[in-house]
């Protein structure tokens, strides 16, 4: 019997002026680029590739938040794959980021430690950012995909779409999150956005919160300073797998880094986090639920 699109169970509004807050969670090749112009010809560059997709759908998939919370994919934009996830308060938040943590940290160990009996000149990685937006008829908003306006769908289509999220969003909110993970994230590291890292104050997950400084984002904040945040629970391990060039680069990408010293300055910090709400007219986590 096949199902119609009312049957769906996608988790998301069937009308704009419905609210639903959506995380989204964006993995990326590190070095994908200069690995392809290395590797072209011969096709090599096409299986590490293809296990990166493979694994970062598979895991990101089957993490569970709750029996009815499951991510889906998004989008696949080149060497970045996008995975969104309903969210309907600050722990399932928190819960989601320290799975796609995990995700990360152990995709990052399969580029930096490759099979040995299948060595690359050039090592791939990992990066990875979140951020969230609340679905609404005000900043952001859907376009529901045809693929979903059809009267009839074959059931084995219906399992397949459950697995993708396939809806489009448009606002400042998504145009953000995509601006933290081109701009705010490095290899092996988990960035957030400030919303996400507001989501975690008063959480048990603050701890792991590392605010190392600031960047302006062209579009983002009205040219005001975007802080750079990582979600980092294994911070000095992580610093110590950090090669060279990309400890260096570190420093050499934001606009000023946080020293030791600055650590009153240091985000999450309740003070801090309202006080930057404030002054830009920013809407804080309690206003995403």
């Amino acid at each position: 019997m096949n199902q119609t699109p009312d049957s769906l169970s996608l988790d998301l509004p069937k009308k704009v002026n419905e609210e639903v807050t959506l995380l989204f969670v964006s993995f990326d090749l590190a070095r994908s680029t200069k690995f392809k112009k290395f590797y072209g010809n011969s096709q090599r560059w096409v299986k590490p590739f293809r296990r990166f997709y493979d694994f970062a759908s598979s895991k990101v998939l089957d993490i569970n938040i709750s029996s009815e919370k499951k991510f889906r994919i998004w989008k696949l934009i080149g060497d970045e794959i996008v995975f969104t996830l309903v969210v309907e308060n600050k722990n399932e938040v928190g819960e989601a980021v320290d799975a796609v943590y995990k995700v990360m940290k152990d995709l990052h160990s399969q580029f930096w430690d490759p099979p040995d009996d299948d060595p690359f000149d050039i090592k791939l990685d990992v990066k990875s950012a979140a951020w969230i937006a609340k679905i609404d008829d005000k900043w952001n908003y859907y376009i529901p995909s045809e693929m979903l306006l059809a009267s009839e769908l074959d059931p084995e289509i219906v399992q397949k779409i459950k697995r993708f999220d396939t809806n489009d969003y448009m606002g400042s909110s998504i145009d953000e999150g995509f601006r933290v993970a081109s701009m705010c994230s490095r290899a092996g590291r988990l960035a957030l956005s400030f919303e996400v890292s507001d989501c975690l104050v008063g959480t048990d997950k603050e701890q792991f919160v590392r605010h190392i400084g600031y960047k302006k984002l062209k579009g983002v904040w009205h040219d005001h300073h975007y802080p750079v945040v990582w979600y980092t629970p294994d911070l000095i391990a992580d610093d110590k797998e950090i090669d060279y060039d990309d400890f260096l680069d570190k420093s050499s990408f934001l606009d000023f880094e946080l020293k030791d010293e600055d650590e009153s300055l240091r985000m999450p910090n309740v003070d801090i986090m309202k006080n930057i709400a404030v002054t830009l007219n920013l809407d804080r986590s309690e206003d995403l639920f």
